[in-house]
């Protein structure tokens, strides 16, 4: 029986052509949002408080702005009491921006709180805070921080748009967010009415602010999990899986 005969091995640099460049692939472009602006501002004789000297906005990923006015006042008092352990100094080096914004946004209560915990935890990032620094900050404000009841409002706007508003105000809120739209018609007066003037409303967003679901010494379960979960194989915790945790589960 004839043997079939092998081809001779024939060395790869000896094959003919230059061998084609693997294409790059290169990561999307991570949306952490941006500041406007540059934050100015000086301490007051109290050495506690902090006075802000011009505007400052943050734009977060979901395109809502953060405003900070020239006069605001901050202290830091929106922050609990473990950020500030773990922050050393909310108002030094890369956390002053986002803790800056977080404050003004607590005290005005304008918006709604997670967007502006979550607003935090990306202005972190923006200001080059490592993410497991940023999302345990974040577990920190969510779980432990301040919470209100949410109130958007937009007042005499015409009657035909007020869907349209409606449903620019209720994307301000997460998902979840369980909230009650109404419409308010606004008062005509005489002349108004004589003169046929399009029909104007008020839309007003409310949404009561979620309870607590562990409390500071849970906490501790929650940190460690992190912790964990920043070297595992599943990879790190999702915001979504920091605002579910809950002890014992």
């Amino acid at each position: 029986m004839a043997l079939c005969c092998l081809p001779a091995y024939v060395p790869a640099q000896t094959l003919p052509g230059p061998l084609l460049p693997l294409p790059q692939v290169q990561a999307p472009a991570v949306n952490n949002g941006r500041f406007e602006g540059s934050l100015q501002v000086e301490w007051l004789p109290d050495e506690t408080h902090m006075l802000v000297l011009a505007p400052f906005d943050f734009i977060d990923p979901s395109g809502l702005t953060w405003s900070v006015g020239r006069g605001n006042i901050v202290d830091g008092s929106c922050l609990p009491g473990l950020a500030w352990t773990l922050m050393r100094e909310p108002f030094d080096d890369k956390y002053r921006e986002a803790s800056v914004i977080h404050d003004v946004a607590c005290h005005d209560k304008e918006g709604d709180w997670e967007a502006a915990d979550a607003a935090f935890y990306h202005a972190l990032l923006a200001s080059g805070v490592d993410k497991p620094v940023a999302r345990l900050l974040y577990a920190v404000v969510y779980h432990l921080g301040q919470r209100w009841d949410t109130r958007l409002e937009l007042k005499n706007i015409p009657a035909s748009r007020a869907q349209i508003e409606a449903n620019r105000l209720l994307q301000q809120l997460p998902a979840s967010k369980d909230a009650k739209l109404t419409l308010i018609p606004a008062k005509q007066n005489a002349a108004e009415l004589a003169a046929h003037q399009p029909a104007k409303v008020s839309v007003l967003v409310t949404a009561a602010a979620a309870r607590r679901t562990i409390s500071e010494v849970d906490f501790v379960l929650l940190r460690l999990a992190l912790e964990k979960r920043e070297t595992s194989s599943l990879g790190p915790m999702t915001l979504e899986e920091i605002r579910n945790f809950q002890a014992g589960k």
